[in-house]
């Protein structure tokens, strides 16, 4: 009984180590990019590093946003897969998916090559229009 019970969970963490593990490696690869991002602006000047750390902001709201649509349509489905209703989980998925795509080419179209709005929408980070002016111009680079 007890050799059972080891086993199951053994295999129980190799699941939860096989869905973790792309989590784990998404997370490094991001704070590799924000590390290489600061490196490789650290020989133009302060005002660059500033104005990519200004733009990154809002990459990161959007990726903010993506997980907190993807976490919830999983609980949703996985609710609808506990039911055995297959049919509401292409719903969802379909629902998600189309929420993701409209909140994915709001933000570039907001802002991309609009410093008005990019002004606005920084007016409370920064006061330097330097640095705004520089933020606008790289948050294309970025998406």
């Amino acid at each position: 009984m007890q050799t059972e019970q080891v086993v199951q969970k053994n295999t129980f963490y190799r699941q939860i180590f096989k869905l973790v593990l792309p989590i784990i490696v998404q997370n490094l690869l991001s704070a590799a990019v924000s590390s290489a991002d600061v490196m490789m602006l650290n020989y133009v000047g302060q005002s660059s590093i500033s104005a990519v750390s200004l733009a990154s902001q809002y990459a990161n709201v959007l990726f903010m946003v993506f997980y907190g649509l993807g976490t919830g349509a999983t609980m949703l489905c996985a609710q609808y897969y506990g039911k055995g209703d297959m049919q509401a989980i292409q719903v969802i998925e379909g629902i998600a998916l189309r929420f993701s795509l409209c909140s994915s080419w709001m933000l570039p179209i907001c802002l991309c090559g609009k410093r008005r709005c990019f002004r606005i929408l920084s007016g409370f980070l920064c006061r330097r229009l330097e640095m705004i002016s520089a933020g606008a111009w790289h948050f294309p680079c970025i998406l």
